[in-house]
């Protein structure tokens, strides 16, 4: 009952601070430009398809805790290594496109693509209970 509960609280915090770092990014321009200069590392990228692991082994031992922190690891790992000395152009030209897609307002596709995450979470909560 007590390792229930520790992971209850740390599932709720990782959930909370990821969602607090998310609005900070959009939020706060200078964060922003900071996170993506950083990220065109490729060692941010080449990190996330590893994130896949403890995903699926949070989910078969139901563990909200594992799964929230793995998608903070996720979210923040975009910005755990130095920026670059030297960046591919081609990686310039991809996160110039994924900076003017997650800056340039929302639009109907947009929409439909939070609301189909927002939807997996909320069923994928609901064949949990």
């Amino acid at each position: 009952m007590k390792l229930k509960i520790i992971d209850r609280i740390v599932e709720i915090f990782f959930a909370v601070i990821t969602i607090i770092i998310i609005v900070f990014f959009f939020l706060n321009r200078r964060f922003f430009e900071w996170a993506f200069i950083r990220h065109h590392n490729i060692l941010s990228w080449y990190i996330r398809p590893l994130f896949i692991i403890p995903i699926i082994l949070g989910a078969l031992k139901k563990s909200y805790a594992i799964i929230f922190v793995t998608i903070f690891c996720l979210f923040t790992s975009m910005f755990w290594f130095p920026e670059p000395k030297k960046v591919n152009e081609s990686v310039i030209k991809f996160l110039d496109f994924e900076k003017n897609y997650l800056t340039n307002g929302w639009t109907v596709d947009k929409i439909f693509v939070l609301l189909a995450i927002l939807l997996f979470f909320l069923f994928t909560l609901y064949n949990l209970e």
